[in-house]
């Protein structure tokens, strides 16, 4: 449980990041978000965005210092909350 507590406060400080700049990684124009998902808009993605960077960090062993391949990132949604929470040791590549 203390695990996840820790978690929860890393992902909290992300997540403030990721609200508060996370629209300036995105594609502007509604129809490019709609393009990439079922979005209605960029705080639709950035919601999402938290909701599966929280289950991934939950269910994973992420450190600041791992290095994470996403197969599949279409526009990075996963990538922003990857840029607060990467170390200069961690990687991030979106294929």
């Amino acid at each position: 449980m203390s695990h996840y507590v820790a978690n929860e406060h890393v992902i909290e400080r992300v997540m403030e990041k990721v609200r508060a700049q996370g629209a300036q990684f995105l594609p502007s124009g509604a129809n490019r978000i709609k393009a990439a998902g079922p979005f209605t808009s960029i705080g639709h993605v950035l919601a999402e965005c938290e909701t599966s960077f929280r289950q991934l960090v939950h269910l994973t062993n992420l450190s600041p210092s791992s290095r994470v391949l996403d197969y599949g990132s279409g526009i990075g949604r996963m990538a922003i909350p990857f840029k607060f929470f990467l170390s200069d040791a961690g990687e991030y590549v979106g294929v």
